[in-house]
């Protein structure tokens, strides 16, 4: 090996230790990779290694600076960083955007490429919340006594456990799948898991209200089956309205006697059942030719969240450590659980009319945003109503308002400091056009061309591209698959960057040692230095990723996206 020739090396912490780096004595936390850290402190402008052999600089306060990680390195624990304990990477924005889709709603729908964590996702975040000490032990110490409990109730079910997982069967042609039915030849009601399930939770409510605890539904492969057919009950009375104690104003008609019935079981079974603002349902969708296409009626009444974008480069996890993940539960789990609970609205909040002007009006000139976008999807038949700009009013609200462990979809004010009020990007109302918007997109091209380039023109920068700009101007298939192709970066910036020895991905290779630090202490503005290089070959545009051309960059993604789809096939849909 030559001197000088560049290294990688991936540093990461194995264990948790004390260390003094002339950064000030911090514990960095199991696991945290060590170019991460870096990158953290260089995104708010201090060279780390600059600051490691230099006596002229003061001390960096860990706790300050990096308050955006995933975990950071004094040990302060987050949400992202408990699932990556239980073995599932998921970005902070994912999370983010779950978290206050869950909130603000009750429904979310989680769609995507499949074996990407949708399931996993659900699973795991009501496992955190589950007062079942089983939820929380590793898998050798709850065999015994899950063997133990299957003979002394249902198979599956547990009376404890504030989650049910269901997978939808092909063969769900109305409700009485889930919620049973009256069987004349015994006098009885035939009960399911659900129905029981939704008792408990209502039970819970009435005893404890803000207290109660949360409860989930997980709807496995929920499109394999018409949701219309098997769901449309709770369609309709999710949508009834809620009472002041946040009841559906509507309830579950279950059969038509006047009286209570029996089960199998000698449960009694009312013949109606409103439901709880506790209770939280959450949707995983896979798209193929198995399955069935979402109505307009349900995607209207639910957050989609999308799964489609992977990366290898940090696959697999570290694996799964059961210990440094019941530790994090332990810390983050009643953060979570006092602010799902919203003093006890839980997910009602989306009907009290105070609350949603209250949230209307911390949109401030994004309101304007919004009805702009209407305006521009109402000759098309594709605009939305007061629910949609109620929801995503209080989305946008809690995703700026969730707990610190959750993390917030906020824009940085490095970003944001430059614009005028109403040019400045927001990170939670892209998210929530993305998922109360789009999903409704679903046609021909003669349908969603037009309408398409619009919503890209209408989350585009002002220095964009002509053929955005310009809707009235033809493009085809090479115009948007070229826009994806340099999303992340231009193609001068890439060749600049391996002209430099920096990687593919645009990352510094870290020194091997302190002299190569010391080397490197110019070298760590060499990002600057490339993009000066890449400008001078291709002109002031070419370091600009095509990704930075807009306001709403996951909006924008999206409908090039399926401007890609409609190019190609003549057909586009949300859920590809």
């Amino acid at each position: 090996m030559n001197i000088g020739t560049p290294v990688t090396v991936d540093w990461r912490v194995t264990e948790s230790i004390e260390v003094s780096l002339d950064l000030g004595n911090q514990t960095v936390a199991k696991e945290n990779r060590w170019d991460a850290i870096v990158e953290a402190y260089q995104k708010r402008g201090i060279n780390v290694y600059e600051r490691l052999w230099s006596d002229q600089q003061p001390r960096i306060d860990v706790h300050e600076h990096l308050r955006e990680d995933q975990q950071l390195p004094n040990g302060v624990p987050s949400l992202v960083r408990y699932f990556e304990a239980k073995g599932f990477r998921f970005t902070k924005e994912q999370v983010a955007a779950f978290y206050a889709a869950l909130k603000t709603k009750g429904f979310v729908i989680l769609s995507g490429l499949s074996g990407t964590g949708k399931t996993k996702l659900a699973q795991l975040f009501a496992e955190l919340l589950c007062p079942c000490s089983k939820c929380h032990k590793s898998k050798e110490e709850t065999e015994g006594e899950m063997q133990a409990e299957s003979q002394k109730q249902t198979e599956g079910e547990c009376k404890t456990c504030t989650h049910l997982f269901l997978s939808v069967r092909p063969d769900w042609r109305d409700s009485k799948a889930l919620l049973g039915y009256y069987n004349p030849l015994t006098g009885n009601y035939e009960s399911t898991p659900l129905l029981r399930f939704l008792q408990q939770a209502c039970e819970d409510y009435k005893n404890n209200k803000d207290k109660a605890n949360p409860y989930f539904v997980i709807l496995d492969e929920m499109n394999l089956a018409h949701v219309e057919y098997y769901f449309a009950d709770f369609l309709s009375v999710l949508e009834s309205g809620r009472d002041e104690e946040g009841w559906t104003k509507e309830a579950l008609r279950l059969h038509s006697f006047s009286q209570s019935l029996r089960d199998q079981d000698g449960n009694e079974i009312p013949p109606t059942l409103p439901l709880p603002p506790n209770l939280y349902i959450i949707g995983t969708v896979n798209i193929d030719e198995t399955t069935y296409m979402f109505s307009p009626k349900v995607l209207d009444r639910a957050f989609t969240l999308e799964f489609r974008e992977v990366n290898f480069s940090n696959y697999p996890p570290e694996g799964v450590d059961e210990e440094e993940a019941m530790r994090i539960a332990e810390q983050i789990r009643g953060e979570i659980l006092d602010d799902l609970r919203n003093g006890g609205k839980f997910c009602a909040m989306v009907a009290d009319k105070n609350k949603v002007r209250e949230a209307l009006q911390n949109l401030g000139n994004k309101k304007a945003e919004l009805e702009k976008l209407n305006g521009i999807l109402q000759p098309y038949d594709l605009h939305f109503g007061y629910r949609v700009l109620d929801e995503i009013a209080l989305f946008v609200q809690n995703a700026k308002e969730a707990p610190d462990v959750v993390g917030k979809l906020d824009e940085d004010e490095e970003k944001a400091k430059d614009k005028a009020p109403d040019k400045a990007p927001d990170k939670a109302l892209d998210y929530a056009v993305l998922m109360k918007v789009l999903p409704k997109f679903h046609g021909p091209r003669q349908k969603l061309e037009k309408p398409l380039r619009e919503v890209l023109k209408w989350a585009a920068e002002e220095n964009v591209p002509d053929w955005v700009k310009d809707t009235s101007k033809p493009i085809g298939l090479e115009q948007v698959t070229e826009a994806l192709r340099k999303w992340e970066q231009s193609d001068a910036l890439q060749q600049a960057q391996q002209k430099a020895g920096q990687g593919a991905d645009g990352q510094e290779r870290q020194p091997v040692n302190a002299q190569q630090g010391q080397d490197n202490q110019t070298e760590t503005t060499s990002d600057q230095a490339t993009q000066v290089e890449a400008k001078g070959q291709s002109g002031a545009s070419a370091t600009k990723p095509f990704k930075g051309h807009f306001r709403y960059p996951n909006t924008a993604k999206k409908v090039l996206q399926m401007l890609r789809q409609l190019y190609e096939t003549g057909f586009a849909s949300f859920a590809q």
